[in-house]
């Protein structure tokens, strides 16, 4: 992916930042693929949303069910970096 242009088609990593705490039981909800808690953040306690393997689409789904339950964007970051690594884990074989 890194040397790939990003379009609304192609599959990465969203980092979605919103003020608070949620719990892990929003991520059905909201389409999150991992909730982390930030108590330690300058701005206060913030909710980290991870959105992997995701299109724009998805985004803005995810996007919309934040917007629909009242919750505030304090940022949103595509991590093409994460996504490599998501990409790397998947080709490596496991053994068990």
């Amino acid at each position: 992916m890194a040397n790939s242009r990003l379009t609304l088609h192609a599959l990465t990593t969203y980092e979605i930042r919103v003020p608070g705490r949620l719990d892990a039981s929003w991520a059905d909800y909201i389409g999150a693929d991992a909730i982390i808690q930030a108590d330690d953040a300058p701005e206060g306690p913030l909710t980290i949303l991870m959105l992997r393997n995701a299109d724009q689409s998805a985004l803005i789904g995810l996007i919309n069910a934040l917007f629909a339950s009242g919750i505030p964007l304090l940022s949103v970051q595509h991590r093409p970096e994460a996504s490599q690594a998501n990409e790397s884990e998947a080709q490596t074989p496991r053994i068990n």
